[in-house]
């Protein structure tokens, strides 16, 4: 998936969740909020900037979700405004992290 709110992979990524390069990031939402896939592909975390390490900014998980129904209020609930475009990336996830629909 791709678009103005997906983050194209680096080249030289981390498997770390805090990471700010980190693999497997679903959503951008904002410069504060993003949506990553955990490690194990068994469910979606929002994270928020939490300061840096080493330089690089660092991000501390805040919640954790399986289905995609819930993401979208999550976000709202963290503060976050969607654009169309968002909504358009969270709407085209499986409806349980790590299923095939």
């Amino acid at each position: 998936m791709t678009g103005p709110d997906t983050i194209e992979t680096p080249t030289a990524t981390v498997h770390r969740e805090e990471a700010d390069n980190y693999d497997r990031i679903i959503l951008q939402v904002n410069d504060a909020l993003r949506i990553i896939e955990c490690k194990d592909g068994i469910q979606w975390i929002g994270q928020h900037r939490a300061g840096q390490r080493a330089g690089e900014p660092r991000w501390r998980s805040a919640w954790y979700h399986r289905t995609s129904s819930t993401l979208e209020a999550a976000c709202q609930r963290s503060g976050a405004v969607l654009s169309d475009e968002q909504r358009a990336v969270i709407a085209a996830l499986p409806s349980i992290c790590g299923s095939r629909t």
